[in-house]
């Protein structure tokens, strides 16, 4: 990736998805350039919430250092 193709991703989030090959659906792309600072995400199966969200914590961790992202899931204990 060129110098200015690192700037324009590190201005512009969608851009981040589309470099690692996932082209963002509309939503998606509304979603990363808000940035929420908490969100509720309400879509059906499959339709790229954990991708959007990997791609948001990627986004923050690798262009607003230093940044803590965390990543957590609920277990299911047996």
């Amino acid at each position: 990736m060129s110098v200015a193709e690192d700037l324009a991703v590190a201005v512009d989030p969608p851009r981040l998805m589309a470099a690692c090959g996932l082209p963002p659906d509309p939503w998606q792309e509304a979603f990363l350039r808000e940035r929420p600072a908490r969100a509720l995400l309400l879509a059906s199966r499959q339709a790229g919430k954990s991708t959007v969200t990997a791609a948001s914590a990627l986004h923050e961790a690798v262009y607003r250092p230093p940044s803590t992202v965390l990543l957590l899931s609920p277990a299911q204990r047996t």
